[in-house]
């Protein structure tokens, strides 16, 4: 029941965060562009009854996440088993963190998490900048790592297995162009970004 659980919400949230990312690739074409973009997709889950489904489904991913980790460690014996453990319990402190940031973004200071969001905790002066580029680039990065423990497993049901390790790498790394490239749209690395004063609160 419990890997049911976990497999399903698995499959919810890995749709939602691929448009995530992908939205956050836009941002190479300038914040307009972003935003518009996740305009778009808002219409979808903010969405009452989608907005409920994907908090429940991260509740459920966390904790069901958290206990296989656990009851399954003595099991884990290759490099990319403990990397699916580690990716997945980044993702879980991830997501309950990042949703308690945004939370706290819109209802203490009215902002609106988008682009410029994400952009001042990346550019935020001293530390904390170094320390909140390094929180989202490993958090994108464990999203594709996950995702290759699932797709490692998939080629040794299929009966691939000389080609799992292989299929597994090339989407870690993948992830970790796609962070890096996340992480120099919202450095400024492609235009001068003009970041209101006001999000910058959130940070300190």
């Amino acid at each position: 029941m419990l890997n049911r659980m976990h497999r399903y919400t698995a499959i919810i949230l890995t749709i939602y965060a691929l448009f995530h990312v992908v939205n956050h690739l836009i941002g190479y074409y300038g914040a307009e562009a972003h935003i518009a973009y996740m305009q778009s997709l808002r219409e979808v889950y903010l969405y009452a009854l989608v907005e409920v489904g994907l908090m429940a489904s991260i509740g459920v991913q966390a904790s069901t996440g958290f206990y296989f980790v656990l009851r399954r460690w003595s099991a884990r014996h290759s490099f990319f088993d403990y990397l699916q453990a580690f990716s997945g319990l980044y993702l879980a402190v991830f997501m309950i963190s990042h949703v308690a940031m945004v939370m706290n973004a819109r209802m203490s200071y009215g902002l609106d998490t988008n682009f410029y969001f994400a952009a001042a905790g990346i550019n935020v002066e001293g530390l904390k900048g170094y320390l909140f580029t390094t929180y989202y680039f490993l958090a994108v990065a464990a999203i594709f790592t996950h995702l290759s423990a699932a797709a490692r497993w998939w080629f040794i049901f299929i009966n691939l297995r000389p080609y799992a390790n292989t299929a597994a790498a090339v989407i870690i790394f993948v992830g970790l162009c796609v962070s890096s490239f996340i992480v120099a749209i919202y450095s400024g690395a492609f235009y001068e970004l003009n970041i209101p004063a006001i999000y910058f609160q959130a940070y300190l």
